[in-house]
């Protein structure tokens, strides 16, 4: 075997890291191994159903009574009904092996060679439905998705094909995006399903077209678009990507559209780059030319809408525009049902705000006069179309619109449901009904549904709840004094060391002590060290009540998080840290229950502020508050953190924030996180309180800490309730957890020994990693996650 690897020196580093990924692609399967067993099940039923097939002869005999059955038929419907599960012909196809099946696949052809024309690619011969349908219903189109035409509804019709018939689709890498706004990010901006190079549909995300780049990934196929009339588009737009708002915080003047339909050049420069691509000739710039073609350009794509593409969907006619879609891709009825997506309601569209004025109208055709030749070229097509359709065409309407209105009433019990529920409830639900799966589905918007078929299509990718799935990297995080956070300040560190950013961290003088900024909330700017204009990432250490205003001064934008403690846990651990203060006040002997039955009496002493509803005062600067009062607090809570952390949860709690920030998996290991009972053993970081739970107390004493911080005891009840509800609304939850727990124990056996390590030992070791890893996990990722916060900023210092 030696001999062999060293004359194989090459194979076998090809064999190695195959392999290698060949198991972390495993790491990312969910239910494998229900589904390899049930695999192995159906093997032996097919083994037990086809033995006497197999013996009646062999790969010649198995051939030639495929080669009699199919040849009498020709049409997949037909080779379906024959080849049904047992069948003796579906037990003949196992033994046929690949030079086999290449006679049998150019007998068939020949067979279908001498029926009807096969399916046509677009333009005007998709007028006829009878020569279309004569090879089986379309499973290959690409479909170029606009903006506010209604898009994500025809979408979701594509996408429900896809999911029903295993169709192989290009999906976005971000899940909303096919390299928009440029043509060549096309290839780019998909994530490639493994083993496959060419696709069957192009439809997920918004593309700019390009023939050139697209046709390398679905290289035949129709082609389909929807187009909406111009000016309502460009009030749809207008009112949903707000680019008033972009020009005033560009340093422009506040706009009203009249204003800025008056002289729109006047007010580019201050909008983003995006806001003229998708207010200014928004379909000239979706069809791959700029936002101010010339006519011979314009004339082009007028061509090309009429000779390339099978059909322009028509907005304001979507029922008859999808039974066009059906007849011209041979699908049935049911296939184009659909319930509405990302409509506004008709009680909303009043006024100015919906509904534009002859003069508003005559200024949006003039700005978008490329926009309203191709609207006019499309319509013109579609109604050419339907000029050709029979009554027949107008009972199949009346049909499908009744057969809308069923779903509507049936599936409107569900319009509420966040889109995650609706991708929970189609994965995870146990034995979820063909109606109700239905229902969901319909209700997936083009992200949550591209994550559904990532999933179906064995597409590697980590569960973020963020709109697209780059990690975030402005993060802000606080806590109050006594909680303890140093696996949180670690996580945020590390991942800021990961991505070569440098943080605000508080400045060498507060981190000695030497300024006394922790009582003094409008002290923010001074306390921080800055390395940059705007840094990547904060890490608020306890020494300070948090301050709203100053911090979003300081962070603006920024992803905040927060954490909390159960009040009994918290308790304990300032009591603790207090016994000092305590016997040098004379109160050495004084017992927690002794202070608690007796409160008033130390209402003057600094002990009593010190453990009064610490974690109010730290987040909204008060220690007593009245119901009204604690309520303004929590809202405050609500609107000022994205993330409230609770640490006695804190392996939920890490899961949870990942998912938001969309870091990976690995950035979030910690060898000292809580996982379960055996971590109770595990070695702890020199300082850090434990935050495994409340410490065993007796009943009456927690409920007497529990009454005496009664607002930080509501404040804990609340927030780890939000948490219970959105964990329950999470997908692959279970695996994720057990997942992280196995890395835990990995880690906390591998870190053990480095525990006691000294901090500049392990400072000058993470110095000289020439590559930040947390995973596999190795010495250098146990000195990453040893190293203390104090330790990181030092590190972060030298670094600027």
């Amino acid at each position: 075997k030696i001999r062999i690897r060293e004359l194989s020196v090459y194979d076998q580093a090809i064999f190695d890291r195959v392999n290698a990924s060949f198991w972390h692609r495993l790491e990312y399967e969910l239910s494998l191994k229900p589904e390899l067993g049930m695999l192995r099940g159906l093997r032996r039923e097919k083994m037990d159903v086809c033995s006497a097939a197999w013996a009646s002869g062999g790969t010649i005999e198995a051939l030639d009574r495929l080669k009699t059955a199919l040849g009498a038929r020709g049409h997949r419907s037909d080779a379906e009904r024959v080849l049904h599960a047992g069948s003796v012909l579906d037990c003949s196809t196992l033994q046929l092996d690949a030079r086999h099946f290449v006679q049998l696949f150019a007998h068939v052809w020949q067979i279908k060679q001498k029926s009807a024309p096969v399916a046509i690619a677009g333009g005007d011969q998709a007028d006829t439905a009878k020569d279309v349908c004569v090879d089986g219903a379309n499973q290959q189109w690409v479909f170029l998705k606009t903006h506010k035409t209604g898009s994500s509804t025809v979408t979701n019709i594509f996408h429900r094909y896809i999911y029903k018939h295993r169709l192989r689709s290009v999906l976005p890498y971000d899940n909303m995006y096919l390299g928009w706004p440029t043509r060549r990010g096309v290839l780019k901006s998909y994530s490639p399903i493994p083993g496959v190079t060419t696709y069957d549909v192009f439809c997920s995300g918004h593309a700019t077209w390009s023939r050139k780049y697209i046709r390398q990934l679905v290289p035949v196929g129709m082609q389909v678009s929807v187009m909406r009339e111009p000016v309502a588009q460009f009030i749809s737009s207008w009112n949903h990507w707000h680019p008033y708002e972009h020009i005033v915080a560009m340093g422009g003047p506040d706009v009203s559209m009249d204003q800025f339909l008056d002289h729109p050049d006047r007010y580019w420069k201050f909008a983003k780059w995006s806001d003229e691509a998708l207010l200014h000739n928004s379909y000239s710039y979706d069809f791959g030319i700029t936002s101010t073609p010339d006519q011979e350009d314009v004339d082009d794509i007028v061509s090309a809408l009429t000779n390339e593409f099978a059909l322009v969907l028509i907005t304001e006619h979507m029922d008859e525009s999808l039974l066009l879609l059906q007849q011209i891709f041979c699908w049935e009825l049911e296939d184009v049902l659909h319930y509405s997506l990302k409509v506004t309601p008709t009680a909303e569209k009043v006024g100015n705000k919906h509904v534009a004025t002859p003069e508003q109208s005559r200024k949006i055709r003039e700005l978008n006069y490329a926009d309203v030749q191709l609207y006019a070229a499309a319509n013109a097509s579609f109604w050419a179309k339907m000029a050709k359709q029979g009554p027949e065409f107008y009972v199949k309407l009346a049909r499908f619109r009744a057969m809308k209105t069923a779903v509507h009433d049936r599936c409107r019990v569900y319009e509420e449901w966040e889109e995650d529920l609706h991708r929970k409830a189609v994965l995870e639900t146990p034995g979820l009904s063909a109606e109700r799966r239905e229902c969901h589905l319909m209700q997936l918007d083009s992200k949550g549904f591209a994550k559904v078929l990532k999933r179906k299509s064995s597409i590697q990718t980590r569960e973020c709840r963020t709109v697209s799935v780059f990690p975030m990297q402005h993060l802000s995080f606080t806590h109050p004094h006594g909680v303890a956070a140093d696996i949180v300040t670690n996580f945020v560190y590390r991942g800021a060391l990961k991505r070569k950013l440098l943080p605000l961290v508080p400045s060498a003088a507060a981190d000695a002590g030497a300024a006394p900024w922790w009582d003094n909330a409008t002290a923010y700017a001074s306390a921080f060290d800055a390395f940059a204009d705007k840094p990547s990432a904060v890490a608020a250490e306890p020494f300070t009540p948090y301050n709203n205003g100053a911090m979003a001064s300081l962070t603006p934008g920024y992803y905040t998080i927060a954490m909390i403690q159960d009040p009994v846990a918290h308790f304990c651990t300032l009591w603790s840290a207090g016994a000092a203060d305590r016997e040098a006040a004379g109160l050495g002997e004084l017992s927690m229950l002794q202070f608690l039955e007796h409160t008033d009496r130390y209402r003057a002493h600094p002990l009593f502020s010190h453990l009064y509803n610490p974690q109010l005062f730290h987040f909204c600067g008060v220690r007593k508050a009245a119901a009204a009062e604690s309520r303004q607090c929590f809202k405050t809570m609500y609107q000022s953190f994205r993330k409230v952390l609770i640490a006695d949860r804190l392996l939920d709690s890490l899961i949870m924030l990942r998912r938001e920030v969309c870091w990976d998996r690995h950035d979030i290991i910690h060898f000292n996180i809580p996982v379960d009972n055996s971590s109770q053993g595990a070695p702890t970081l020199t300082g850090s309180p434990d935050v495994r739970g409340v410490p065993a107390l007796s009943a009456t004493l927690a409920a007497k800490i529990r009454a005496f911080n009664a607002v930080d005891t509501a404040m804990f009840e609340k927030f780890s309730t939000t948490l219970d509800k959105k964990i329950a609304e999470e997908l692959a939850w279970d695996e994720e957890v057990f997942e992280m727990t196995q890395w835990v124990k990995e880690a906390r056996s591998l870190c053990a020994r480095l525990v006691d390590t000294p901090q500049t030992t392990l400072l000058d070791a993470v110095k000289k990693i020439p590559k930040i890893s947390f995973y596999p996990i190795q010495e250098s990722a146990c000195q990453l996650q040893l190293l203390s916060a104090q330790s990181y900023r030092r590190l972060f210092r030298e670094m600027s």
